[in-house]
């Protein structure tokens, strides 16, 4: 049989902050967007094992505990500018950076009946990943009598990378 108990505790906030200028040319604006996040946790995860044998009477028993603390960011850039060159066109132009990096480490221990407590080493990792994504685009529109035409560009870049570090 196995009963399982898990608790937890994350912390998280956020932050923005926008910001937005007019310029003397009607239409013509650009924008600022910021924004920040961060979470961390703790959890821990306990795990009692009773083995049994084919009459059911216990023969062996184990705790296994699997403490795990980790957490996150997170951040946005964000900027776009518009432009009317005329009555009905306009230039629209922009960027937007992602960033996250992420990680989590696990420390479990393991204790069968009547002995010590003992790293499970084995399991024991620290893990690591860290990614950002620009993009950039251009964008034109304008109506000619009845008809809107709109020619636009994205162009991104995305990396990432990622670890896992055994801790035994």
């Amino acid at each position: 049989s196995r009963r399982n108990l898990y608790t937890g505790r994350p912390l998280s906030f956020t932050s923005n902050l926008q910001y937005k200028h007019l310029f003397k040319q009607p239409g013509e604006e650009i924008n600022l967007e910021l924004n920040f996040s961060k979470t961390r946790y703790r959890r821990e995860t306990s795990f009692e094992t009773v083995v049994y044998d084919s009459l059911f009477q216990p023969i062996n028993s184990f705790n296994q505990l699997n403490p795990v603390r980790g957490g996150n960011w997170n951040a946005t850039f964000q900027l776009d500018y518009v432009r009317p060159l005329s009555k009905t066109a306009k230039l629209e132009l922009g960027e937007r950076t992602y960033y996250i990096r992420f990680k989590s480490e696990n420390q479990p221990t393991i204790q069968f009946a009547g002995q010590e407590v003992k790293d499970e080493s084995l399991l024991k990792n620290k893990f690591t990943y860290d990614q950002q994504v620009h993009g950039f685009y251009a964008n034109y529109s304008n109506q000619f009598k009845k008809t809107g035409i709109q020619l636009g560009l994205r162009a991104e870049y995305f990396g990432y990378e990622g670890f896992v570090y055994q801790l035994n």
